[in-house]
């Protein structure tokens, strides 16, 4: 199942990550901001996990991906591509459905120097576990996957999780402090709030890739 998508190139100065919407269950969302928010509010769960040089890994250009891949939670999800929503609220989009998960396309992609982002529903209305369900069992030494488009494999070691509030400041998810490529997956998490209608945490994981190899495209 191969997509063709288009890259854009706009660069995010500053982005604080806000838990906004998690509505009926269904979305979570982000707000962008053109500011420097400084440390994050998160607290990283991290075991010591240290992802080994990678820069023999990195490859010179990197397709979109098409799959994301993480045994240790049994996902095999198609990756669709959002930008942010269409509410014009500065919130980023997710997937459409309970299966898929969702690249942030004008941030890095998976492979590339930076942060990317794929974010993931919880649940659904109609799906009381979704794609990213367990997300919160993932713990640093874990490893990831991403096959692109063009036949890749990007394996990225888990190197650290947070929970945090839905009103944090920041998680930091699209910050990078390294050359390394990092790949950081988001859901909703804690209880569920009626009165607002949201999820009151988000769990965010952490990863940095440790190699790349090229396999038969997926299809």
């Amino acid at each position: 199942m191969e997509q063709s998508r288009m890259r854009s190139f706009f660069k995010l100065s500053a982005i604080a990550v806000l838990g906004v919407i998690c509505g009926i269950g269904v979305v979570f969302g982000y707000k962008t901001v053109a500011a420097d928010f400084g440390t994050a509010t998160a607290t990283i769960s991290s075991t010591g996990a240290q992802a080994p040089d990678a820069s023999a890994a990195f490859a010179d250009s990197v397709s979109d991906p098409a799959y994301l891949i993480i045994p240790t939670i049994n996902v095999d999800a198609p990756v669709t591509d959002v930008g942010l929503a269409a509410s014009g609220d500065g919130d980023l989009g997710v997937p459409s459905d309970a299966i898929h998960v969702a690249w942030y396309k004008e941030g890095p992609k998976p492979g590339d120097e930076g942060a990317a982002v794929i974010d993931g529903h919880l649940d659904t209305v109609n799906t009381p576990e979704a794609v990213f369900y367990n997300l919160d069992k993932l713990a640093p030494g874990d490893d990831i996957e991403v096959v692109t488009t063009s036949g890749q494999t990007l394996t990225f070691m888990v190197t650290g999780t947070a929970s945090v509030p839905y009103t944090a400041a920041t998680t930091g998810i699209f910050n990078t402090s390294s050359s390394v490529p990092q790949l950081n997956l988001i859901t909703c998490a804690g209880d569920w709030v009626p009165s607002i209608k949201l999820y009151n945490e988000r769990f965010v994981v952490y990863s940095q890739l440790v190699s790349s190899s090229t396999t038969s495209a997926s299809s």
